[in-house]
């Protein structure tokens, strides 16, 4: 169990043995996420773990139940300093709780909302928190009062002159906050985990704003923890949630500590073909992998159009696999791989094709991608639909290279399917509860189990229960 409960309130344990304190409810989101998958959803908090050290500091500009700044505190520890800003009242009382327990006196929560002018302002709550708003979206809003000071204001009131990671977070008002926050954004150099998408709507305005006073955006690839410069205005695919924005001082520091590539564009000249790994020698290394090989299916040429790009493909990744070179290049071998198999899957998309960039695809930054694939594959695998693979590939979902596939090669295969289409094409099953609820069941009958799968069905069942 990751939570304890007493009194309509529960304690959730995030990695590091963070404790946090949340409704006992699993309707909220918070709670819900937590018991699914034992730590937040988003890849950036681990990028945040990885970057903080000890006496860093902190400005979590809506904190909320405290998922980041109780993490952030946890690594700064009692040399550092974490400033959570949170308006909510039954928020703040959670905060408060969760200080209490982890003894965490660098921790320093602020009651208010932050916004371009100081005064009392309307905000809008509803029974779950997380949906709060700055203006009333829907019926089930209420309103509420709550006072609203200019970053500046706060900064001045409670000192807070050197910041080193910043987490803003303000239901759409991060722009207002921008306009009057020049004492930390401009006279200092935070790192800034801001919202891409707010709701069902991407917004470029914090972007724009962050770039016109010296900050460059950066995306996450989440498998090597790396982030990589990013156009949002010129990317060709659907936004992430987060981006994280910098100035080139801090870029610098960041990719000495191999956390940031100012320059992910890999090297395309082909590796003599003494020195490239054989896609074979790395499948070797895996379960199914070995039962691939015994098939025969790697003995027979590959004829499909395109066919020298994927091998090209398959042998980058496998380099990047057996090496395991630093991070960023790491990074850069699967951006090379990943631009192969997708000019591959241009010319001819075989199963095996988008099998394989399913999984790299959601290892660099390219989720979108790897989603609407997934979906695809795994609505197959739903009607039945023979999946037919004369190819070499690599298994979509990179938790399965620790399964055992002996004699069992096709429904492994189309476990792994349903695995990456219930773990990764959603954020979580709390946003598609009913079709989750059908993926899981259907997972489970393919006879090939795995412990993350069991979480999101055992919740699910939690949420039933009530």
């Amino acid at each position: 169990m990751t939570s304890s409960t007493q009194s309509k309130r529960a304690v959730y344990t995030l990695p590091h043995a963070v404790e946090l304190s949340a409704p006992a409810d699993l309707m909220y989101m918070t709670p819900y996420i937590l018991e699914e998958q034992g730590d937040w959803f988003e890849h950036e908090i681990r990028w945040m773990r990885a970057m903080l050290q000890p006496g860093m500091n902190v400005l979590d500009i809506g904190a909320n139940y405290g998922t980041y700044a109780l993490s952030a505190a946890e690594r700064v520890g009692p040399t550092g300093k974490v400033w959570a800003v949170e308006p909510t009242p039954s928020v703040v009382e959670h905060l408060e709780r969760s200080k209490r327990l982890n003894e965490f006196a660098q921790l320093e929560i602020v009651p208010v909302a932050l916004g371009a002018e100081s005064g009392e302002i309307s905000f809008f709550v509803t029974d779950n928190p997380e949906l709060n708003a700055a203006t009333k979206e829907s019926e089930r809003h209420t309103e509420i009062k709550v006072p609203c000071h200019t970053l500046d204001e706060i900064a001045a009131k409670h000192g807070i002159e050197q910041v080193d990671f910043l987490k803003l977070d303000a239901e759409g008002q991060e722009t207002k906050i921008l306009s009057k926050g020049s004492s930390v954004f401009e006279k200092q150099s935070p790192i800034v985990l801001f919202e891409i998408s707010h709701g069902a709507t991407a917004t470029l305005d914090c972007w724009l704003a962050l770039k016109a006073i010296g900050y460059q955006s950066y995306i996450l690839c989440p498998a090597t923890n790396v982030l990589i410069p990013i156009d949002p205005q010129a990317f060709d695919g659907e936004l992430t949630l987060n981006l994280l924005a910098c100035k080139p001082d801090r870029a610098a520091s960041l990719e000495a500590a191999q956390l940031l590539c100012r320059d992910p564009k890999p090297s395309t000249e082909e590796s003599p073909a003494s020195e490239r790994k054989s896609i074979k020698a790395y499948l070797q290394t895996t379960s199914y992998g070995r039962e691939l090989i015994q098939t025969g299916l790697l003995e027979q040429p590959m004829s499909q159009a395109g066919h020298e790009l994927y091998q090209n493909a398959l042998d980058t990744y496998a380099k990047a696999m057996l090496e395991d070179p630093e991070p960023i290049e790491k990074t850069r071998l699967f951006i090379l791989a990943y631009d192969l198999v997708k000019a591959a899957c241009a010319q001819a998309a075989t199963v095996a094709r988008m099998l394989t960039l399913i999984r790299i695809a959601g290892q660099i930054h390219r989720q979108d991608i790897a989603s609407k694939i997934v979906i695809q594959l795994a609505k197959a695998v739903q009607e039945s639909e023979d999946l037919a693979i004369d190819e070499p590939f690599i298994i979509p979902a990179p938790d399965y290279d620790e399964l055992d596939a002996t004699s069992r090669i096709g429904p492994f295969i189309q476990s792994a399917i349903l695995f990456q289409r219930i773990t990764q094409a959603s954020y979580s099953t709390y946003f598609e509860l009913k079709n989750a609820n059908q993926l899981l069941q259907l997972h489970l009958q393919q006879g090939i189990d795995h412990p993350n799968t069991t979480r999101r069905r055992q919740t699910i069942l939690r949420l039933q229960q009530g």
